[in-house]
């Protein structure tokens, strides 16, 4: 608990499930309690649904139960996205595919691509020899 108020709530998604809800649930709360509501922000680096099993590679029972959470899984997230006060992508696909399939609005959607800082570069093969020696690895 903090004396500061809180501006914003960056959830990542995935994991999705329960991580949305806690933390739009956590801003409707602050705005009642403290009068003050934070912004719910997703960062989106993939969809949740998509981390359950293809069920188009399985068959009988196991095929239905997956599609079902697979289903519970993709419903929740449909629900929860047009709840954020605004969204993160890494990619612009994926910011067309909220879009066209969660319904958001492109405006409330900010791409920032996923690259790191010009300090990391690939390590030399002299480097790389170096380290596994320390690590004395053959």
């Amino acid at each position: 608990h903090t004396k500061i108020p809180v501006d914003v709530v960056l959830a990542q998604n995935p994991p999705s499930i329960p991580t949305l809800l806690m933390a739009y649930l956590y801003c409707r709360w602050q705005g009642v309690c403290r009068r003050h509501r934070p912004r719910f922000v997703i960062d989106w680096h993939n969809l949740g649904y998509t981390m359950f099993a293809d069920p188009s590679s399985m068959s009988g029972r196991r095929a239905m139960v997956q599609n079902f959470i697979r289903s519970i899984a993709k419903c929740y997230e449909l629900r929860m996205a047009p709840l954020a006060d605004a969204h993160l992508t890494v990619t612009r696909a994926m910011q067309r595919w909220l879009v066209d399939n969660f319904s958001l609005r492109g405006s409330r959607i900010q791409v920032l691509y996923d690259k790191p800082p010009s300090m990391f570069r690939p390590t030399t093969v002299d480097e790389q020899h170096e380290l596994f020696s320390r690590l004395d690895v053959d």
